[in-house]
């Protein structure tokens, strides 16, 4: 099956590993250094081409190389936050791990790689990752990049590959597929926040119509003298959109100190949330205010086109 990936003009590199990003839950083990903490560490057994197929810079030390893996080397790399927390300010390069499993064994250190999510994209990035290099036996996923269209390569492979082994390949994926699950959560999170920001968005369209118009009906006769002795039509017009604006920023005030307090809540228990987006808070506040300038306006035309005779019958 390598070879029949290595001689496709449509694939450019190939990659194994125990464990494909954003496909899941990782394994893990209990790591510890000399004269250090021990700490549950994810780990994931990968090829040298891994971190190039993926763009994960190797920010100190080497890759692995390929007589490394063919020959079961002890030699381990570790992410950035996972050489942070086991050597703090020592320098993590050369130092010796004692890592648990069947069997345990103790790996020494060749490089420190950058952070990356792993797992789950709500997860965030792995606190801890260790990498090992991939053996024949631990190689139960193969990474692909290819040239050209993703989809269209990926369909071709599948059906090379299911006449050349059949039953070899379990599923081929691209990675957009695996990132598109993750994100469906907040995408569907998402649509039912806009969906339910629009009925309150209708209600308050309605309500804001409501009141004003009620103020409008109360104030009937005010309104025709004022006409009476002179008042022009932008005068009440603006009289009757300024009383509504009045409500719509008290409104504003309290609903967007709930919204970031609400904002603060969720970033605490998501990650790559920003806690305060100006654009979205402003955008928001726009909308409303439009909203509600558009409401107020049909009862403010109502009451600047008050005849000030029929005032004069007005109970």
């Amino acid at each position: 099956m390598t070879d029949a990936l290595a001689s496709d003009p449509a694939v450019d590199t190939i990659a194994t590993a125990s464990s494909v990003p954003l496909n899941g839950a990782v394994p893990s083990v209990t790591t510890r250094a000399e004269n250090g903490p021990t700490i549950s560490t994810a780990f994931n057994d990968v090829s040298p081409e891994y971190f190039e197929i993926l763009g994960i810079p190797i920010v100190r030390g080497r890759n692995f190389t390929k007589q490394e893996s063919a020959s079961e080397t002890r030699v381990a790399i570790l992410s950035a936050m996972a050489a942070q927390r086991l050597f703090a300010h020592r320098n993590a390069l050369g130092q010796i791990l004692h890592v648990s499993g069947e069997p345990a064994r103790e790996v020494r250190v060749i490089g420190l790689a950058a952070d990356i999510v792993t797992c789950c994209i709500p997860w965030g990035k792995d606190p801890a990752l260790l990498y090992l290099p991939a053996t024949p036996a631990t190689s139960a996923n193969v990474l692909v990049h290819v040239r050209g269209e993703v989809e269209s390569e990926r369909h071709w492979l599948d059906t090379r590959l299911a006449a050349l082994a059949p039953g070899a390949v379990g599923d081929i994926h691209s990675l957009d597929q695996y990132r598109a699950v993750g994100l469906y959560g907040f995408r569907a999170a998402s649509m039912i926040g806009a969906t339910l920001g629009g009925l309150a968005l209708l209600l308050t369209l309605t309500g804001i119509y409501g009141v004003v118009s009620y103020f409008v009906t109360q104030r009937t006769k005010e309104i025709g003298i004022r006409v009476a002795l002179g008042a022009t039509t932008h005068t009440v017009v603006g009289m009757v959109l300024k009383h509504s604006l009045r409500l719509t920023a008290i409104g504003t005030v309290i609903g967007t100190g709930l919204a970031i307090g609400m904002s603060r809540l969720l970033a605490s228990r998501l990650v790559f949330m920003r806690v305060f987006d100006s654009a979205a808070f402003a955008a928001g506040v726009l909308l409303v205010a439009s909203t509600a300038l558009a409401a107020g306006y049909i009862p403010s035309r109502r009451a600047a086109q008050i005849d000030p005779i029929q005032t004069l019958r007005y109970d």
